[in-house]
């Protein structure tokens, strides 16, 4: 499973028509080898005040504009706000950043009908999330961008899958984690996501 995180109102600019152009241009690379999941990120405007939110209406347009071309659509939750409106639709799974004060959503009763994939920053708390909720885990250096020996330092293995904020294939090609996540843009696409460590289609194009 390939997650594609389409990041929050900054890369899209929350414009319907550009949120269109970045799934169209994603199919048009999409070769159906891996199961993509289209991610964005959700939360209130006080909880990352230094981000501009992804509209509500925005994210319902994406989610029945992808529906329609065959992708299931996610987001990332970073607060309890986000997490209500999310379980509002039919998602393959709940997703959690490497973010310690997110955790705790983990214990909601609500979301325990839900598959929770979670990002961390070592593998002791990783164990621990996947002991307690049955988490898939995924190994995550929060650092923009990420150098593949900042991976290895820090992971003894990769065993289930990878959060890779690196700027190459590296971790993918060497590990062919399970789940893989990346973050996603268009060649003109601004804001803090669309750096380096960001794919366009043409990237994905190499794995896809």
């Amino acid at each position: 499973m390939i997650i594609l995180d389409f990041g929050s109102g900054e890369t899209c600019k929350n414009d319907i028509a550009y949120i269109k152009r970045m799934i169209d241009e994603l199919v048009e690379v999409d070769s159906g080898k891996h199961e993509v999941i289209i991610k964005w990120q959700l939360f209130a405007p006080e909880t990352v005040p230094y981000l501009q939110p992804l509209s509500l209406l925005m994210f319902d347009e994406a989610y029945k504009y992808a529906q329609a071309l065959g992708y299931q659509t996610t987001a990332s939750v970073f607060d309890t706000w986000a997490l209500s409106k999310l379980l509002q639709y039919d998602v393959p799974f709940v997703k959690l950043a490497c973010r310690a004060w997110v955790y705790p959503l983990l214990g909601i009763s609500s979301m325990m009908e839900h598959k929770a994939v979670v990002s961390v920053p070592d593998m002791a708390t990783g164990a621990m999330l996947k002991a307690q909720w049955d988490a898939d885990v995924l190994c995550c250096v929060p650092e923009y961008p990420a150098q593949q020996e900042d991976y290895e330092a820090v992971f003894d293995d990769l065993p289930c899958g990878i959060s890779d904020h690196t700027d190459d294939w590296g971790l993918f090609d060497d590990y062919e984690p399970a789940i893989y996540e990346c973050h996603y843009k268009l060649e003109d696409s601004t804001g803090p996501d669309a750096a380096s460590y960001s794919r366009t289609p043409e990237m994905l194009a190499e794995i896809l």
